[in-house]
């Protein structure tokens, strides 16, 4: 299958911001692939530029080597962070998912804004920015899938979890951009 070819070349720890919230919804999905990753340096740490203080000032572009690089650590630490919050035993249980969504949502959203911070090179700009927004996407489909939850509308967990459209996308551009370069330990 051409899917799990393009997937075979991601890194693990990318995969895990778009596929966590697949277990969050109880589709089925496996949850194993995530809590392997390791990282030599998945220290996480304020978004590059954010020392300065300001935001007035547009961040230096980066080579790509360091695009690969800081976004490399963004995802393997955010994946870390994401796999440290505890799972609920029953991915039916809405009364688990509801604690389990929040926290979720609010490490991806980290890890979003902090790849969102990134100057990639003039060249690499718009698939750069077709990343972070299919990024986006997917964490407001987990915003509806805590929204369900918080309605206590079981099928309507299901279905919201079932919705991936963005995994071989997200994917392929992490193939073109060099993220299929990040370490999986």
């Amino acid at each position: 299958m051409r899917r799990s070819s393009v997937r075979a070349h991601a890194p693990p720890a990318l995969l895990a911001i778009v596929v966590l919230a697949a277990f969050a919804a109880g589709c089925g999905g496996s949850s194993g692939d995530s809590s392997s990753t390791t990282a030599g340096d998945a220290t996480g740490g304020a978004p590059p530029g954010d020392a300065t203080g300001g935001t007035t000032s547009p961040a230096a572009e980066l080579s790509k080597q360091d695009l690969v690089s800081q976004a490399c650590r963004i995802t393997v630490s955010t994946a870390n962070e994401a796999a440290a919050i505890p799972i609920p035993r029953n991915a039916s249980d809405l009364e688990q998912l509801g604690v389990y969504i929040p926290e979720l949502e609010k490490v991806q959203q980290s890890g979003i804004d902090q790849l969102a911070a990134l100057t990639p090179p003039k060249n690499l700009k718009a698939d750069w920015k077709q990343l972070v927004n299919l990024l986006q996407d997917n964490q407001r489909q987990l915003e509806l899938i805590r929204k369900k939850v918080a309605a206590n509308d079981r099928e309507g967990v299901k279905k919201a979890g079932e919705i991936n459209p963005n995994q071989a996308a997200i994917a392929k551009l992490a193939v073109t951009l060099g993220l299929d370069q990040c370490a999986s330990g």
